[in-house]
């Protein structure tokens, strides 16, 4: 970072820290708040008594969940939406710091469900999710944002352009938000300063590795497989399978791996079904 930019940092990072009169009480639950995240929860708190709403654009591991953790105890009944997949990595964060909320998926407002019990404050993780508004997701956030304040949370919340941006920051802003250039949206953006770089563990320099595999080999065996059956349908799976595993070993060995034990379950669960008299269905041969 330039230092023009790095001094321009550490001085709104310092007005902010006189405007907000002190910072929060760093006890949530068991967890210890770092200072960089005290400041970040002071900046949040005063954004959404103003605002409505922000985005949290803190790096990946910068412990944005406790941060938002510590705003869900301004509320009596905190929802907190999330990819399905993260369901547990909130509950253990939330057990630690002693919040009690309820949980929705991104999956589950896809498909049209919304949250049933009462919310007075809405906590989005992977808000980068929601960038497009001809969703059905985004359009169930808009109506669950119209009646509480949102805390949103993403490491990349611009993904492409600057509308990914202006979408999530109209969830609270509304839609003038589409109207803000990149300086404008910024605004409603909340990130740590270069201080907090100091807890950081020290970068290990590369270490390179020494290819002990002739892939060249592994490209010939795929090349070399036998023709399966023909499908009912005359197509080639041959060629369909041969294409796929080219693609995975032209990706990462790991990737190749991962296709043959794919591949390795569903030929056992067509020969246990050919056993039983009968063909796996799709979602059998699926699970």
């Amino acid at each position: 970072m330039p230092l023009a930019d790095a001094r321009l940092r550490a001085a709104r990072a310092a007005i902010a820290a006189v405007c907000l009169e002190g910072l929060p009480d760093p006890t949530l639950g068991s967890v210890q708040l770092r200072e960089d995240q005290r400041r970040i929860l002071a900046r949040a708190t005063h954004a959404l008594e103003q605002q409505g709403g922000c985005l949290i654009g803190e790096d990946v591991g910068r412990g944005k969940t406790f941060v938002a953790l510590a705003l869900a105890r301004r509320w009596s009944h905190p929802l907190v939406i999330a990819p399905a997949s993260l369901r547990s990595t909130w509950r253990g964060a939330a057990e630690r710091a002693e919040v009690a909320y309820t949980f929705t998926s991104h999956e589950s407002l896809s498909r049209g469900g919304e949250p049933s019990a009462p919310y007075d404050g809405i906590i989005v993780d992977e808000s980068h999710h929601f960038r497009t508004t001809t969703t059905r997701r985004y359009a169930a956030l808009a109506r669950l944002a119209a009646r509480a304040p949102i805390v949103l949370l993403s490491a990349t919340p611009l993904q492409n352009r600057t509308r990914d941006l202006a979408a999530q920051i109209a969830l609270f802003h509304g839609e003038s938000a589409f109207s803000l250039d990149v300086n404008g949206l910024a605004r409603f953006v909340i990130r740590g300063d270069d201080a907090a770089d100091s807890d950081m563990p020290a970068v290990v320099a590369p270490e390179w590795l020494t290819l002990d595999a002739d892939d060249g080999r592994v490209l010939r065996a795929i090349l070399d497989l036998p023709s399966p059956a023909r499908p009912l349908d005359g197509g080639d799976a041959g060629a369909l399978r041969t294409i796929g595993l080219v693609r995975t070993w032209a990706s990462s060995r790991a990737a190749l791996q991962a296709t043959l034990r794919s591949r390795r379950r569903l030929a056992t669960a067509i020969a246990q079904g050919v056993e039983e008299g009968r063909a796996p269905t799709r979602l059998e041969a699926r699970a």
